[in-house]
């Protein structure tokens, strides 16, 4: 064996920068590549813009609990602008007429809203393109054309929970007139009573009052008759 043979493991930096300086055309064509590729990917690919909108659906009455009841679920809205629905509407206006298909718009809901108030169910839609404005006025008509659509599929089911929200309403109201007048009346018997007790409180002054103008009067007696 021979024992000045060196380990296949072991590795020298002399050895190392050997290697390099014989692949030096290799390595310098590599990084040339990398730069040019590098060069041409900034020039030719336009960066996308992120335009975000967060959108609530309306409340149209309340339940007997106090908890809202809205027109539209969270997961129909989501589902409407997956599946493009809004393109009908934007592909009418003159920047997307050249467009083939519709711009993606990314839509989704955030189930409890900050320190959980009641109501804060929010969706939230991206859109991303390589100008932003076109990225904010492409959110702006889907959210118009849903706004639309909405308003003409659901006009029955409005009227329906806006009735409904109408007759909870009324009959919290008239709860509230009763409670009202039990309250007026306890009021009014409460001031009675105290009416009834200061009656009684003068009349016990007055009794008061003639019980001292009498013993002052036998007292004035008494020392009359002792001086006498």
């Amino acid at each position: 064996m021979n024992q000045d043979a060196v380990p296949a493991s072991s590795v020298s930096l002399p050895g190392l920068v050997n290697i390099l300086y014989r692949g030096r055309r290799l390595v310098l064509l590599a990084t040339a590549a990398g730069l040019v590729a590098g060069l041409a990917y900034s020039f030719l690919v336009r960066p996308l813009y992120r335009a975000t909108a967060q959108v609530r659906p309306g409340i149209v009455s309340y339940s007997d609990f106090g908890a809202p009841v809205r027109e539209w679920a969270l997961k129909d809205i989501v589902r409407w602008f997956r599946t493009d629905l809004y393109w009908e509407d934007l592909r009418q206006l003159e920047p997307f007429a050249e467009r083939k298909g519709p711009p993606p718009i990314l839509a989704d809901h955030i189930p409890e809203g900050p320190q959980y108030q009641q109501g804060g169910d929010v969706i939230t839609l991206t859109c991303l393109d390589a100008d932003p404005l076109q990225a904010v006025a492409i959110l702006r008509t889907a959210i118009g054309s849903f706004n639309s659509q909405a308003s003409q599929d659901s006009l029955g089911s409005t009227m329906h929970l806006t009735l409904g929200g109408a007759r909870v309403r009324m009959e919290k109201i008239r709860n509230d007139i009763v409670q009202i007048e039990a309250a007026r009346e306890r009021t009014r018997l409460d001031i009675a009573a105290r009416e009834r007790a200061l009656d009684l409180l003068e009349a016990d002054e007055r009794r008061l009052a003639l019980r001292i103008e009498r013993l002052q009067g036998e007292r004035a007696w008494r020392d009359s008759a002792a001086l006498t």
